[in-house]
């Protein structure tokens, strides 16, 4: 009796010490998961397919979310717990951004800083989402953990289960991770700046000038080199100054979070964000986009520096430095589409306006900011094509590609082409311009839409127009922003438009932003039944691309017979936008990662910045803009706006692949014409394609769109497209530069 005795006390301490160590197992702190290899790591994973299969049992969230009831937990914890948490992550996730949005709304309208209550409140809902957010990521490291636990499934069904689960705590757990102070200090500083940029007047001759849009305005319209200069050195000292201290600050407060989400530095969590698939290196990619385009790059870029000397003279512009920043006709040197007329003459004898004023201490021959080579963030030496295409050099009269019957730029258009009245130039009727107003604005959105509604897109809800900003004389006047932008207020039906027009001499200049902001709208309106963890998009740079892909189609004429200068004059406005904008986006993210890095210093800002335009982009200033008064990086909004800008490289590089995916599903593969000619008006087969990877949200990886987008042809970020559509442009640049006797490079 005893002996049995002693062996059921030594059973229950034995179950008892079992206990225990399950307990302890159970409860004790999960390592991080970001440095497992990718065979472990739940960060690295992405689905390959939209999460689309029904929830049975949580009626709380639409049915697109994918179902985890069925999952084996190996007893540690329920299936039901982990489905409840992910119910109520996004319950409070779509309150907590629909706060944030009717908050950052309010301080766009009104300018926070003049109005306390708003500032106020815009801290508060940006700290409170921060603060939600930290908490939320420390409890999905600890689901990430249990995930790790769990036996490689074996079923098909269990498999795409565990990749979803994967996705939603990788969504979850990614990027920068503020505290409740930083994002306090981070919403303080960005309205800040964010205020300085959008309240900028400036006078000259009495005349005032309100913001970006009027001041980009001067510089697209005007041939004065002497208003230009003042406008862009205005521009820049109006805003430099106050920024730089307030960007310096941004920049630490940013890495601060960077770093305790497990990244070196802001710029490597933006890049992450991007996932151009595993293992990609963003750098890399930037590199090799740069290297491609750049014989294209050089051609236009002579063509542009030739058109300018021819009006303003050799005195402002040489024949083989780099361009002046202030003549490219625009704030940044990114789009140089109002050059079209200067480098296309009407007239083959213009001549410079000889009552121009020349500038006797511009010294475009001698740049102030040369290149250096050392600098460490250039880029890829490896790489078989280096970006500084020194020194410069003649064309090369064997080169292969040449088209041997070009066309010449004089000749008369087909006479029984017709012009899209919407879209397209007529070269004998001049530059369309609109007036200023707010109907303008309307109506040049509604232009946009009705070609989004030709391919079955639905039409834009009614709060799109009753709520939005369209010009500067609807809401908001006084000090609106009006910075183009859309936003998703997190309510059904809510999107809302910030667009003022006014200040867009050239129809054709506001159309494309208003395919870009529509694009930005779809987006929202078809994901909007998704989860809140999914209602963004695979990447931002997708959210770019979509507008720019329909203002692509729409740009095409319906009717394949355009050519001669028509076609010309059509390509070559598409190449002095895109190009110049790569290679701008290119100059200021790799600044900018710079700078985050800290290989970059404050007092170096503005050398840094010059010597990498001039790399990049083979611009200069028009007068020393020394480091230690000057910032002019502040003259771009996303920098104020601490906005990410890469993303802006990859859509105007990936829209060209979509755009060739999207022709061949409608027309077959091969094309029956050339991709620069393909028709896609009122194409419900594109406009299929598009809404279903756009319904989809960040549900799927920007992979996977790619694929489905581009036919299955590929993943990556391929320029051939963009280079194919330019070909015809291409051939003439080259003739053209052969017979001007141009000199490539700077």
């Amino acid at each position: 009796m005893v002996e049995q005795r002693g062996v059921w006390c030594l059973s229950v301490m034995v179950l008892l010490l079992l206990v225990v160590v399950e307990v302890n197992q159970a409860t004790r702190p999960l390592p991080s998961t970001r440095h497992l290899s990718p065979a472990r790591s739940l960060i690295s994973t992405r689905p390959l397919t939209p999460a689309t299969r029904p929830l049975p049992s949580t009626r709380h969230l639409p049915s697109t979310f994918p179902a985890l009831e069925g999952v084996s937990w190996g007893g540690r914890v329920e299936g039901g717990l982990f489905t409840s948490w992910l119910a109520e992550y996004n319950r409070e996730l779509e309150l907590l951004r629909r706060r944030s949005a009717v908050a950052l709304w309010a301080s766009l309208v009104t300018p926070a800083p003049a109005d306390h209550h708003v500032t106020t409140r815009l801290q508060h809902t940006q700290a409170a989402l921060a603060g939600w957010q930290l908490r939320k990521v420390k409890e999905a490291d600890t689901l990430q953990g249990l995930l790790l636990q769990l036996p490689v499934p074996l079923k098909e069904g269990e498999i795409q289960t565990q990749q979803e689960e994967r996705h939603m705590l990788h969504l979850i757990t990614r990027g920068p991770r503020y505290t409740h102070r930083q994002a306090r200090i981070l919403t303080t500083l960005v309205t800040e700046m964010r205020y300085i940029y959008s309240t900028v007047t400036l006078t000259h001759d009495n005349v005032t000038y309100r913001g970006e849009a009027e001041v980009n305005g001067v510089m697209r319209s005007s041939r004065d080199p002497a208003l230009l200069l003042w406008a862009w050195e205005a521009w820049r000292d109006a805003l430099g100054p106050p920024i730089r201290p307030l960007f310096t600050q941004t920049s630490r407060v940013s890495n601060a979070a960077a770093k305790r989400g497990g990244y070196r530095d802001m710029g490597e969590a933006w890049r992450a964000e991007l996932e151009l698939g595993e293992g990609v290196d963003v750098r890399s990619v930037v590199a090799r986009v740069c290297d491609q385009l750049m014989p294209l790059y050089r051609l236009l870029h002579a063509h542009a520096r030739h058109a300018l000397q021819r009006h303003y003279g050799s005195q402002l512009v040489s024949s083989s430095g780099p361009l002046p920043a202030h003549l490219l006709g625009d704030l940044w040197g990114q789009d140089w589409s109002s050059l079209l007329d200067l480098i296309i003459l009407d007239n083959p004898t213009h001549k410079p306006n000889p009552t121009h004023e020349i500038n006797p201490t511009h010294e475009s021959d001698n740049p102030t900011h040369e290149f250096n080579p050392n600098l460490p963030h250039k880029i890829n030496p490896n790489l078989p094509h280096k970006i500084n295409p020194t020194p410069t050099h003649k064309i090369n009269p064997t080169h292969k590609s040449v088209n041997p019957n070009p066309t010449p730029i004089h000749e008369a258009a087909n006479p029984t082409h017709k012009i899209n009245p919407i879209h397209e130039f007529n070269p004998t009727q001049g530059t369309r311009r609109v007036q200023s107003g707010y109907g303008t604005t309307r109506a040049v959105v509604k232009e946009a839409e009705r070609f989004f509604e030709g391919l079955g897109f639905p039409s834009l809800p009614g709060r799109v127009w009753t709520s939005s900003v369209l010009g500067r004389k609807g809401r908001g006047e006084a000090g609106t922003s009006c910075h183009p932008r859309a936003l998703d207020m997190f309510t059904p039906g809510d999107y809302r438009l910030m667009l003022c027009l006014d200040g867009e001499v050239e129809k054709d200049n506001s159309l494309p932003i208003a395919y870009h902001e529509l694009g930005h709208i779809h987006y929202f309106h078809s994901y909007s039944k998704q989860p809140a963890i999914f209602r963004d998009g695979a990447n931002s740079a997708l959210h770019e691309t979509i507008g720019d892909t329909v203002q692509l189609a729409a740009s095409t004429p319906v009717y394949n017979t355009e050519g001669g200068v028509v076609e010309i004059r059509r390509l070559l406005k598409v190449a002095l936008k895109k190009l110049p904008l790569i290679t701008f986006a290119a100059a200021l993210e790799t600044w900018r990662w710079a700078v985050l890095e800290g290989t970059v210093s404050e007092w170096e800002y503005n050398r840094a910045w010059w010597e990498l335009r001039g790399s990049y982009q083979g611009v200069s200033p028009p007068t020393p803009r020394p480091n230690h008064t000057h910032f002019d990086p502040a003259s771009k909004f996303h920098i104020s706006d601490n906005t990410p800008y890469i993303r802006y490289l990859v859509a105007a590089v990936s829209q060209f692949q979509v755009h060739r995916g999207l022709c061949e599903r409608t027309h077959g593969r091969p094309l029956p014409t050339p991709l620069h000619a393909c028709p896609l008006a009122h194409s419900h087969a594109a406009g299929t394609t598009l809404r279903r990877v756009m319904s989809a949200g960040s549900s799927a990886s920007w992979q996977w769109v790619m694929r489905e987008l581009t036919g299955g042809a590929t993943a990556i970020l391929d320029v051939k497209p963009l280079l194919d559509y330019l070909d015809p442009l291409t051939n003439w640049l080259q003739h053209k530069a052969l017979t001007d006797n141009l000199t490539l490079g700077w």
